[in-house]
């Protein structure tokens, strides 16, 4: 399993650090292969989600902020992870509005198009909605759903899905208003 997470504090802006993917042989018990990726010139990571993909690709989507504040979101990935120093690629990820990633990167089944080891999913939030970018064929292609709408007095956010035994994605929403 693989796991990804950046240098800023939560809530705040990683002052352009990098995203730190790590690999665990043991389901996280022991952490090796530490690989430090470089962040933007002009923003910070602020959330990052992913792990192993299809034809042996691993790829994370993640939440980048600038100095103003605006959000981007991008795909980070490499198709040779166990070279001595793997090749990442980045590609831009055109979405409706800043989307914030939140929670794990999850297998889209083959009924939803995903062939399970080519679709994947993420939920996130922005402007008090909660959205899903998804791919169906490896990370070449996404789109971005909204799949709850902002309610009256409500701010929706961080979402965190599960994929259920019978198929079904279970999602619990914060809501940050109280």
């Amino acid at each position: 399993c693989y796991f990804a997470f950046t240098t800023g504090y939560r809530h705040e802006k990683s002052k352009y650090g990098p995203l730190v993917v790590v690999s665990s042989r043991d389901n996280g018990r022991t952490l090796v292969s530490w690989m430090t990726l470089p962040g933007f010139s002009d923003r910070g990571i602020q959330h990052a989600s992913g792990g192993p993909m299809g034809a042996g690709r691993v790829g994370f989507l993640v939440s980048a902020v600038d100095e103003s504040d605006v959000v981007t979101t991008h795909f980070i990935y490499t198709d040779d992870i166990a070279a001595s120093s793997p090749v990442w690629t980045e590609a831009s990820v055109t979405t409706s509005d800043g989307f914030f990633v939140n929670g794990p990167m999850l297998a889209l089944p083959a009924a939803e198009g995903g062939h399970e080891t080519l679709g994947f999913r993420w939920y996130g939030h922005s402007a008090g909605r909660i959205r899903v970018v998804s791919t169906v064929d490896n990370g070449a292609n996404f789109t971005d759903t909204t799949i709850a709408a902002k309610p009256t007095g409500k701010t929706l956010v961080e979402p965190f899905a599960g994929l259920l035994s019978n198929g079904t994605y279970l999602v619990v929403i914060r809501d940050d208003d109280g």
